[in-house]
């Protein structure tokens, strides 16, 4: 099965196909996974993205300026911008909203994958890849086949790591995710609570930094974000928009981190009270939830977490694709 990947963001947006301090979720997470598990995935995005693919996959990374991708995303025909198109058994994206002009290729198949909630789903999509499925199959409109996914990190073999009194939370930095409120809280109740990630749009996070309870780590890289997950007892995810469970909170897991999260989308499936994490709804349940602390194992954490490895978001890609 030949797989073509078209990926439409524009530069600022970019992501990179590595696993690499630039990454901090996204469902490209999966076009990554796939491009180092098989020969027959190909990328098409901008050439910045590939500059720390492995020299062996560097062949199967193909070059869109912005304005190909952009004429793309309004329903030009493919072939103008991928000559060899018809090798593909399948095209693949994640812009639900777009309908991909397939006219005169081999195969018309095509399949977008979609956090729900907060998109548009192409009427025209018949193939529809979801991960943390829950709530969003209300939201389809017109005769889409629904493909459940999973989407996560790598999981190493299970390590009980000596953990600290800190929280860590990981991300992009922006209302969404609800920084400043979890900062707040750790000035609040003296709770050394570490960020790291991009904050965007000017969003006033270093405002709440103290470096006696709060410190913001800047953009860092793999190994420091990886020694930061083994040594903090809680990760915080307070979206407050029922966006789904990020890859960021599923990392943390894997090393034995209890989330500390809104009931809201994705977490809803992912935490179960008590045993890997906590709902958070207002400031008594959080301090709740920090005395708590203690009563969550890292092996419950761990093998909470698990089903949604990288093995396993492969398996299910793969699977779903397979059926279309």
């Amino acid at each position: 099965m030949n797989i073509a990947y078209i990926d439409m963001n524009f530069d600022d947006t970019i992501e990179d196909y590595h696993y690499s301090p630039k990454r901090y979720g996204g469902g490209r997470i999966i076009a990554s996974a796939l491009l180092y598990k098989l020969d027959t995935f190909d990328i098409y995005s901008n050439s910045e993205s590939f500059v720390n693919i492995e020299k062996s996959k560097q062949n199967q990374c193909f070059s869109l300026d912005n304005a190909a991708r952009q004429k793309i995303k309004n329903g030009d025909n493919i072939k103008k911008y991928i000559p060899n198109c018809d090798k593909y058994d399948i095209f693949l994206h994640h812009f639900s909203n777009v309908f991909l002009n397939l006219e005169g290729c081999r195969s018309q198949k095509q399949a977008v994958w979609s956090v729900g909630w907060r998109e548009q789903i192409n009427p025209n999509n018949k193939n529809i890849l979801l991960f943390d499925h829950i709530g969003q199959e209300p939201q389809m409109v017109g005769n889409h086949k629904i493909f459940k996914i999973v989407i996560g990190p790598k999981f190493e073999q299970f390590k009980k790591y000596d953990k600290e009194d800190i929280i860590f939370q990981c991300s992009r930095h922006f209302p969404l995710y609800q920084s400043i409120a979890v900062a707040q809280l750790a000035l609040k109740y003296n709770i050394k609570t570490y960020f790291a990630g991009p904050i965007e749009n000017g969003y006033p996070l270093i405002d709440f930094i103290d470096n006696k309870n709060t410190f913001y780590l800047g953009v860092i890289d793999s190994e420091t974000k990886q020694d930061f997950y083994k040594r903090a007892k809680l990760n915080t995810q307070f979206q407050n928009y029922p966006i789904s469970a990020t890859l960021a909170g599923k990392e943390a897991a894997s090393y034995g981190c209890g989330i500390l999260a809104c009931p809201v989308g994705g977490w809803n499936l992912f935490i179960k009270e008590g045993l890997n994490g906590f709902f958070i709804n207002n400031e008594i349940d959080f301090i709740n939830a920090w005395e708590k602390r203690g009563e969550l194992k890292q092996q419950n954490c761990y093998n909470l977490g698990l089903p949604h490895s990288e093995e396993n978001m492969i398996n299910s890609v793969l699977n779903a694709l397979k059926a279309i």
